[in-house]
């Protein structure tokens, strides 16, 4: 790339007044969080993740997950605001990214930076409401409702625990999967991260297995309507799901957001595969 190429470049990505706002920030703070950003200029998760994708060759974190600019994004801080004739003109760039407001309002990205920013209570937090939704599974016999080789007897017997840790391993083999795509990608990314943030995917299921668990012990007789119902609202929860898991793909690895979701949607689909199997 020549050096006009690059100057070019940077023109486009700061000729935003957002992103330019951006750099003086992080610049002048050192070191700071998300939350911060987003207060110091008003914006949106969405929004602010946004704009921090467009300038992320010129910004990294540190242990804290905090953002700074390195040296590419001192250099730029330093033509913005010593040597702005030489970056970028007044007429600012208008871009708009159709898909921002609806990731934003269906998998805020504000969510994975607050799992993000205590990762290790993340994680445990976050393996706990594993077990229970995959124990919930059992015991509401949500499998049950496509087959009836999962309908378990009691809390623990008719192998609830076996079918929880299978479930469970369920879930970690598509952290794995995910983890060996983005290798094969050749995409840097922390597998404990990318591991929180798939992991964040479970707490949908969380409203499809709260009331099919209460008429479950409750002994309610479902009606045929009923069960379409039941499994229209756990295809919803499976696609918001993917969703944000793609998310947490996009946040944790930087690829792009439809990358993402094609990766989760293969998830998806394997996981479809694995149902069709044990029908």
């Amino acid at each position: 790339m020549t050096e006009d190429d690059q100057s070019y470049i940077e023109l486009k990505i700061f000729s935003n007044n957002i992103r330019r706002e951006l750099v003086r920030v992080i610049g002048e703070s050192g070191s700071i969080s998300f939350s911060s950003i987003k207060e110091e200029l008003d914006l949106t998760d969405g929004r602010l993740y946004f704009h921090l994708k467009k300038i992320d060759p010129y910004i990294e974190k540190d242990n804290q997950n905090f953002y700074r600019l390195n040296e590419e994004g001192k250099r730029i801080s330093f033509l913005l605001f010593h040597e702005k004739e030489a970056l970028f003109t007044d007429k600012a760039e208008q871009e708009e990214d159709k898909t921002i407001g609806f990731v934003d309002r269906v998998a805020p990205s504000g969510i994975f930076y607050y799992f993000l920013g205590t990762k290790t209570r993340s994680m445990i937090e976050l393996n706990i409401v594993l077990l229970v939704i995959c124990w919930l599974f059992g015991l509401t016999e949500a499998y049950g409702l496509l087959s009836n080789s999962f309908r378990l007897e009691s809390f623990f017997g008719g192998g609830a625990i076996v079918n929880t840790l299978l479930s469970i391993a369920h879930w970690y083999i598509y952290i794995g999967i995910i983890a060996l795509i983005l290798v094969i990608l050749k995409t840097k990314f922390d597998f404990f991260e990318l591991s929180i943030g798939v992991l964040i995917g479970t707490i949908p299921y969380l409203l499809y297995l709260i009331p099919v668990g209460i008429m479950f012990l409750v002994g309610t007789e479902i009606p045929e309507w009923g069960q379409i119902l039941i499994r229209i609202l756990y295809v919803l929860c499976k696609v918001w799901s993917t969703i944000l898991i793609a998310q947490a793909i996009t946040i944790t690895s930087k690829r792009k957001w439809h990358e993402s979701f094609i990766i989760a949607s293969i998830l998806m689909f394997l996981d479809y595969v694995y149902l069709f199997i044990q029908l």
